[in-house]
């Protein structure tokens, strides 16, 4: 873990060395992509709960359940993108150390979004 964590400490190091403008459009596209993503997921997860107890008795609508799940958490830490980074390492910072290993364990959820979506395609 601990070496996770360094290395994600000197990728944040080496982020924070961009020019101003570039982290404002990481930061914007991160925001509109990931507001986008969950306001589809969550869409998904209402429509397949309003009917579960015909469409959870297929394997499909509960796979495509879990995967817009697992969707909707790591599109909210996209979403939130830097205000959980440390203050004064990117720019609109403002979490902490803790704050921003939240956010790591959290968008590890899009791994499990690509395993969910090959498990539709068999």
């Amino acid at each position: 873990c601990y070496q996770q964590f360094k290395v994600s400490i000197t990728l944040l190091i080496m982020a924070s060395a961009l020019p101003l403008q570039t982290q404002r459009t990481f930061v914007i596209i991160l925001r509109t992509t990931g507001l986008l993503s969950l306001l589809g997921s969550s869409w998904i997860v209402a429509e397949i709960l309003s009917d579960r107890r015909n469409k959870l008795k297929l394997t499909y609508h509960r796979f495509l359940l879990g995967m817009s799940i697992s969707d909707a958490a790591a599109s909210l830490f996209w979403f939130l993108s830097s205000w959980c980074v440390p203050v004064g390492t990117w720019w609109k910072a403002a979490g902490n150390a803790a704050t921003c290993r939240m956010q790591a364990f959290f968008t590890r959820f899009t791994i499990t979004t690509a395993l969910y979506n090959a498990s539709l395609s068999l």
